[in-house]
């Protein structure tokens, strides 16, 4: 009789039942650094769980415990022992957590857990990235070594982590130069590549830069607009140009002004160091924090400075004034303050440089009239870049476009709707099933030659060859059965995608005027040539030109 998985069971009338699990989900940050990473969020990991949960209909996620801030070296943490409080009243069926880690950190207790006190009280127990289910046969086959190994695995990156942390720690009280690419006007030394020295002709254009702007009383704008003008390399040229001995992109990049600004406030240039500049706090959910520049850490005279301190402060003194200035226009003139948002900002790029538009306002008093620009037509003197475009006519196209696909994803939700969904969702169920049974028929089988071996019906050889043939097999039966798992779980979540995509547009589609929220949402960028040509891209691009036409002709069987 061939073996039925714990899944699922038989009714008297021979179909299969599906068994539910009530299913608990774990999620924990550390005080220290909340896990591998920054994405390592609780909310990534509520997530991560969440959506395995959804591709597995028979997991019904009832409750999600949180410690957050909670070392993972002990197990007794809140929230956990309330979970545990859950398991020993019998409400649990399954936990499920994004990893081993996040679990604990006590390998030996886990193990105990996992392999001795979940399986008698009949928890099942899931890690979905470390791809562990103690329901699969391939996994309880050997599962202390399985669960062992990622604990080491996860042992190892955290110390080489902390070994990176120290050494940068050491760096610091050093002063010695952390970053992938040195700052413009300075190339790493021979010596060590942690020692920064001044490069010979990009220092001369650091000093040019800062005497302009204090002793010329050049503005930014028009020390990029000389620098082009003569044709100085900018940053990137010039960096591409010492490494690979040639400017790799053919596309010429100009000097800008806010570069030049950047440069302007930049301490490197009189010898400091900067560390500290950003700040994790991911177990209290801020993934990043901006620190600001008073709680800096500076450490003076790490290398030789370019510039002199004196001079260098008094280009601070005008950068700051010149920013007061503008707060004043600003608050006497709010329009002058509004051009320089808007709902297309930063979104809004010049066809022909790549370099995003600018807005201004050249209406009366009370009646502004927002056109756009590409700034290098005037700092770079370039005729093919977009001199001037009004933001009515980018209104018109781009709403023009958003309404085109708000119609897309009307008809796309007609044809593939929550009864499509669940139609795919079954075939995918019957066809992991399928792969599964394929998979524990060898298993049965190898469980009977053992039984034939013992009983003296097959010899040794007999034995060892068939061992060999069903286990090879077995594993065969076992691969498949990830590619029909994966190959599924990747089309539902493009079908998800899409439909979520959908309902989204489909929300706004009694909108009358792109505000910047809707913008944000749903528009990556826009290229402008000219006033007649266009091209908005979305965020999700042609997400609804793909079509499952083949699936609702009768399914997707192929696979196997």
């Amino acid at each position: 009789m061939p073996r039925v998985s714990k899944r699922k069971k038989k009714s008297e009338n021979g179909q299969i039942q599906v068994k539910y699990y009530r299913t608990y989900v774990y999620v924990r940050l550390s005080v220290k650094n909340g896990g591998h990473g920054r994405e390592d969020t609780i909310y990534t990991q509520k997530q991560v769980c969440i959506d395995f949960a959804d591709k597995h209909p028979e997991l019904v996620v009832e409750k999600v415990y949180v410690d957050n801030g909670v070392t993972g070296t002990t197990f007794e943490r809140p929230e956990f022992e309330l979970l545990m409080e859950d398991v020993r009243a019998g409400k649990v069926d399954c936990i499920l957590v994004k990893d081993f880690s996040r679990f604990g950190r006590d390998a030996l207790e886990a193990v105990d857990l996992i392999d001795v006190v979940f399986p008698s009280l009949n928890v099942r127990f899931i890690s979905v990235l470390d791809d562990y289910d103690s329901e699969n046969p391939a996994c309880t086959q050997d599962r202390v070594t399985h669960i062992l190994t990622h604990f080491m695995n996860d042992y190892y990156a955290r110390e080489v982590s902390d070994k990176l942390a120290q050494a940068h720690q050491i760096s610091r009280k050093k002063g010695e130069f952390w970053g992938s690419r040195p700052p413009y006007g300075y190339e790493r030394s021979e010596k060590s590549s942690k020692e920064l020295i001044p490069e010979k002709t990009e220092k001369d254009i650091v000093r040019k830069i800062f005497y302009w702007f204090v002793f010329e009383d050049m503005s930014s704008y028009d020390i990029a607009k000389e620098l082009n003008a003569v044709n100085v390399p900018s940053p990137s040229e010039s960096y591409e140009m010492r490494k690979y001995g040639e400017i790799k992109k053919k596309k010429r990049r100009y000097w800008r002004s806010d570069g030049i600004r950047k440069i302007l406030q930049n301490p490197v240039y009189i010898g400091c160091a900067v560390y500290g500049k950003t700040k994790q706090k991911l177990c209290e959910n801020m993934p990043l924090l901006l620190i600001p520049k008073e709680q800096w850490e500076i450490k003076e005279d790490a290398w030789e400075g370019i510039v002199e301190k004196a001079i260098y402060e008094k280009a601070q003194q005008i950068l700051a004034e010149n920013w007061n200035d503008v707060l004043q226009v600003w608050a006497t003139n709010p329009n002058k303050e509004h051009a320089a948002n808007g709902p297309f900002l930063g979104r809004i790029y010049c066809a022909s440089c790549g370099r995003k538009l600018a807005r201004t306002n050249i209406g009366p008093a009370g009646n502004p009239y927002y056109r756009y620009y590409c700034p290098t037509v005037k700092i770079a003197k370039r005729k093919n870049c977009v001199v001037s475009i009004s933001e009515e006519t980018i209104q018109d196209a781009a709403t023009a476009a958003l309404r085109y696909q708000i119609g897309l994803a009307v008809d796309f939700r007609k044809k593939y709707g929550e009864e499509f969904y669940k139609k795919l969702e079954q075939e995918a169920m019957q066809q992991i099933t399928k792969a599964r049974e394929a998979y524990e028929k060898y298993e049965h089988k190898l469980s009977q030659l053992i039984e034939h071996y013992a009983t003296g019906i097959l010899d040794k050889a007999e034995y060892m060859e068939l061992k060999t043939t069903y286990a090879a097999e077995q594993q065969k039966k076992y691969q498949k059965m990830l590619e029909v798992k994966k190959h599924y779980q990747e089309l539902l979540d493009r079908l998800k995608a899409k439909i979520d995509w959908a309902d989204a547009l489909i929300k706004c589609r009694r909108f009358r005027t792109l505000n910047e929220g809707m913008v944000g949402r749903f528009i990556e960028k826009i290229l402008v040539k000219s006033a007649k040509e266009l091209t908005v891209i979305f965020w999700f691009r042609d997400i609804f030109a793909e079509e499952f036409s083949k699936y609702q002709e009768g399914g997707h069987q192929d696979v196997l």
